[in-house]
């Protein structure tokens, strides 16, 4: 029998030809990078787990009813933690619509783990003292310095699954703590 998993996954910036550019991803251009992250997901994720989206889903001007389909598409169980392209573009509506849930931050459990999800990084958070409390975020796609993306300081237990971390494909905790050891 097949166990509900729970994937994460952030910074899609679904048909964003700018994140290209600005974030050195390895795609001809945003359609291509698109279908991409769709293939993966579907090749990964089945109807009955959990996605959690950390963030930044697609473009500033991204049509809603487009945004729609594919997220009814896509297999699982879908939740967002806003992130700043999220929060103040024209396809805001459309989010409630494609995610049984929206919020800024979470607190999950994750088999034995308390997982802690937010689109930015933090320095500190609530349990990081604790060997099974972890840290999930996104926002940083790079070190591009010369952009502005400082380097985050190593901290245990906090992984950062922006789609560039992740091979544009939404993983689970396991597979996250195992690139750790």
């Amino acid at each position: 029998m097949y166990r509900k998993k729970i994937f994460y996954i952030s910074d899609l910036h679904l048909y964003s030809e700018g994140v290209i550019n600005k974030s050195n991803r390895p795609f001809k251009n945003a359609e291509k990078m698109t279908e991409m992250i769709i293939k993966n997901w579907e090749k990964k994720v089945r109807k009955w787990d959990i996605v959690y989206v950390l963030g930044d889903v697609c473009k500033y001007n991204f049509p809603g009813g487009k945004l729609k389909e594919i997220f009814r598409k896509l297999p699982g169980e879908k939740h967002l933690i806003l992130g700043n392209h999220d929060n103040i573009y024209m396809y805001k509506k459309a989010l409630s619509q494609c995610f049984l849930s929206v919020t800024k931050y979470a607190r999950i459990k994750d088999e034995d783990h308390i997982v802690i999800l937010s689109h930015y990084p933090f320095e500190s958070w609530d349990g990081k003292d604790f060997q099974n409390t972890i840290h999930l975020h996104g926002h940083v796609h790079g070190y591009f310095p010369e952009q502005g993306f400082e380097k985050l300081n190593n901290i245990p237990n906090r992984f950062n699954v922006a789609a560039d971390f992740t091979n544009f494909t939404p993983v689970t905790l396991n597979e996250l703590l195992q690139k750790q050891d």
